[in-house]
């Protein structure tokens, strides 16, 4: 059972060739309530959503991915139709399967096609071919993209690190932009575990504003990120990942926003 809520933040960054820092002042957790926000997901459907690769459904109010049999050869995502800037986004999030079970929730985003070095050619085809036997196998229906494509933006992300060399092993609530730099901002991990509930519903914040960025996960502040790159995002769509491996399931619900300016 998750201990009582408290508001506090941390910054650490782990990886990051860019000038940073963390705000001392921090603001509230924010509220849920009605004011402002709108239903990014209508609890039906999948309207106003563009799913790269037929992998998501709705089952009972909830936008579920995965089986907890099926893995996948790559990342895929769920983007919204429409883009925003600066905004404060509530989700809530369940995630089951094993040490491999991993999402996120990615902000300021857009996926693009990168061009392929002259050695890599040879590796894109080989997956290429990869990707189709798994077709044929039937495993990947709706999986009839040519490429895949990779995403910059920021994203909040949701997965424990099982490698023992690494010296910290909770990334839920992480701040990650590994397409575009080799950044990750992590939460405290002496009290991270505490807030996080590994198979049940997690309910998390996200607030971009400006260059800050900010994560609540179930109350607890994550990240508080001042992003002092002149090439960082300052708007794109929302996205919700299926990672690559698996098995696993995941469910997002109530998922509201509301835009600041």
């Amino acid at each position: 059972m998750l201990k009582k809520l408290i508001a506090s933040h941390v910054c650490l960054l782990l990886l990051c060739f860019t000038t940073s820092g963390c705000k001392t002042v921090s603001i509230p957790v924010p509220v849920w309530d009605t004011d402002g926000y709108k239903d990014l997901f209508n609890g039906k459907s999948l309207a106003g959503w563009e799913d790269e690769f037929g992998r998501w459904s709705v089952e009972d109010g909830c936008l579920v991915a995965g089986d907890l049999k099926t893995t996948f050869p790559h990342d895929s995502f769920l983007y919204s139709k429409k883009s925003y800037s600066d905004f404060e986004l509530h989700v809530e999030v369940k995630l089951l399967g094993g040490i491999t079970k991993n999402t996120g929730i990615w902000y300021r985003c857009r996926p693009y096609f990168p061009e392929p070095d002259e050695g890599d050619e040879e590796d894109a085809e080989e997956e290429m071919d990869e990707e189709e036997d798994i077709e044929d196998d039937g495993e990947e229906d709706g999986d009839n993209y040519p490429e895949v494509a990779l995403i910059t933006g920021y994203e909040c992300d949701l997965f424990m690190e099982d490698d023992p060399a690494e010296p910290q092993n909770n990334y839920w609530g992480t701040l990650h932009d590994s397409y575009r730099r080799p950044l990750r901002i992590i939460g405290d991990q002496t009290k991270i575990d505490d807030y996080t509930n590994l198979n049940g519903w997690n309910h998390f914040v996200i607030r971009a504003e400006g260059n800050r960025v900010q994560h609540w996960m179930n109350g607890f502040q994550t990240v508080d990120y001042v992003d002092n790159d002149p090439t960082a995002p300052l708007e794109g769509k929302i996205a919700l990942q299926v990672h690559e491996g698996g098995p696993q399931k995941i469910f997002y619900r109530n998922i509201k926003i509301k835009e600041l300016k």
